[in-house]
């Protein structure tokens, strides 16, 4: 799925070329578009959101979501956030956002309209719009970024799940594709990495 860090899925094709003699197509796709792909039969398996559809598989791993902050923002050491807390600031939307309707109604359900000061498919320009100071955002954990503070937003338990999901005619492919396998195993490492590593920021600035 495209809401995933670059730097993620370049390690794991990587690792994933350099496992196995197999020749694989990758194809970028919004999360809610992986089912479609998978029941027409124009990919065999996808990396995506197992809430979107069911087909066999395994969950690699489930975050929030928070809201990201440049690291010189006044708010960057907080421990949480409300709505109204940020109601004043300026902020973009990340139209690829598989949770766009749940994430804009914190402030939507307050009447809170903040001004948008861009609006982005790309979550890798979404970042960068973040540490520029160009405006504020809410995005999946996995995006913790050196430059970002990511503080939670009260009241705002949405997580997600990626899972990688196989075609109902292929239920065994994770078990004999070993670049598939590798690949989803790197993104599980890095997830794991990534998140640890932010609970133990969080425990110690307590």
């Amino acid at each position: 799925m495209s809401t995933l860090p670059t730097g993620w899925v370049e390690d794991s094709i990587q690792a994933a070329c350099g496992a196995a003699a197999e020749r694989v197509e990758i194809v970028d796709a919004r999360p809610k578009e992986i089912p479609a792909l998978i029941e027409r039969g124009r990919i065999d398996g996808g990396i995506g959101l197992r809430r979107d559809s069911y087909f066999p598989g395994i969950d690699l791993w489930t975050e929030g979501y928070a809201v990201a902050l440049p690291k010189t923002h006044r708010f960057s050491e907080m421990q949480s956030l409300r709505a109204a807390d940020i109601a004043a600031e300026t902020m973009f939307v990340r139209r690829g956002c598989e949770a766009l309707a749940e994430v804009s109604r914190p402030f939507t359900s307050r009447g809170i309209r903040p001004f948008m000061s861009a609006r982005t498919d790309n979550d890798e320009r979404a970042v960068s719009y973040v540490r520029s100071g160009l405006g504020i955002t809410v995005m999946p954990l996995c995006f913790a970024d050196e430059g970002l503070s990511l503080v939670p937003l009260a009241g705002f338990g949405l997580t997600r799940t990626v899972s990688v999901m196989l075609a109902a005619d292929k239920p065994d492919l994770l078990a004999k594709s070993q670049a598939l396998s590798c690949l989803a195993e790197r993104l599980r490492s890095r997830a794991a990495q990534t998140l640890t590593s932010l609970v133990s920021g969080q425990l110690e600035d307590s």
